[in-house]
């Protein structure tokens, strides 16, 4: 069996559009403050990300048709699906809407595309490690009172099971799905000359009513931003706040250049190490000016942001 060393939270068929010669991409990398070229294949991945541990598959595991790559195997199979799905998407006519179908299979890849993510698995490993240690805590509190303050640390052996869980639960999944489907669906078209950028972590969102409980993706004034090609994005947007866009749900909308800033900013911002270079230095050097806390962000599994330059392939329109 053909084994996949380096596994991709984003599918290289995502990144091969903001490339500017089908594999190559530029990348400024924030902590070492460097710009440099990069294949698609080494940026938003990491070796055995998706591996199930050999330790896992015991006798009855394996009789089940469960192997180490079985989730880097299925993945590669949705992201051919995702492909063909896209382009569908863009096909939407100029004065056309788009179509249930079509909305109703992005609406998987983009839940899928969230889940899927390192920032993801570590909030995944953080959730269930804080869970634990409650657990183990309360348990040592009432059976050892006297030793509460020895309570065992909880530590993942393997984080990537309960990633992988998050992933492909229904329960999990469906929501998201129904959440993003409601939305008032925006298909932005960028002829300003300046790119849109993508990165590890390439769906992204902006808030705009400031509430302690309006952070989440299904916030109040909650607006979703897929950048698909350096020319085209998928917007989504909460249909209270945004209501002005419902005559325009489904279709075709002209990007200005301060959507473009904007958007970038997003991505920027949305990232930990790594982003493009050009336009996005001057973006990341404004927000540190200003004191933004992503300046101070440090993580060693930190993500990217790409960007294409104007020779770059994508889908014209």
């Amino acid at each position: 069996m053909n084994m996949k060393k380096k596994q991709h939270f984003v599918p290289q068929l995502h990144l091969a559009r903001f490339t500017y010669d089908g594999e190559r991409l530029h990348v400024y990398d924030k902590f070492k403050q460097k710009a440099f070229i990069q294949n698609k294949r080494d940026v938003a991945e990491e070796n055995a990300f998706y591996n199930i541990p050999v330790d896992l598959i015991t006798g009855d595991v394996a009789k089940a048709g469960i192997y180490p790559q079985m989730i880097e195997d299925v993945l590669a199979g949705i992201e051919g699906r995702y492909q063909k799905t896209l382009k569908n998407l863009l096909d939407t006519p100029e004065k056309g809407n788009i179509s249930d179908e079509v909305r109703e299979r992005v609406c998987y890849f983009l839940a899928l595309q969230i889940l899927r993510t390192r920032d993801m698995r570590n909030l995944a490993k953080e959730m269930q490690t804080k869970f634990l240690q409650s657990l183990v805590d309360d348990m040592t509190k009432l059976n050892f009172p006297e030793h509460a303050h020895l309570s065992p640390r909880v530590e993942m052996k393997h984080d990537v099971v309960s990633h992988l869980k998050l992933m492909f639960d229904p329960s999990i999944v469906a929501p998201i799905c129904g959440m993003l489907g409601v939305k008032i669906w925006l298909i932005g078209l960028n002829n300003t000359g300046t790119p849109l950028y993508t990165s590890d972590t390439p769906i992204v969102k902006a808030n705009h009513v400031k509430h302690k409980y309006a952070a989440g993706w299904d916030g109040p004034g909650v607006e979703i931003i897929f950048p698909i090609t350096p020319n085209h994005a998928l917007i989504l947007l909460d249909r209270q706040l945004f209501a002005h866009n419902l005559p325009n749900d489904g279709r075709w909308v002209a990007l200005n250049d301060a959507d473009i800033v904007r958007f970038n900013e997003l991505q920027v911002t949305a990232v930990i190490a790594r982003f493009s270079v050009q336009l996005a230095i001057s973006l990341w050097l404004r927000l540190c000016a200003s004191n933004d806390p992503t300046c101070a962000r440090r993580d060693k599994t930190g993500l990217q942001l790409t960007y294409t330059t104007s020779r770059a392939m994508s889908t014209e329109r």
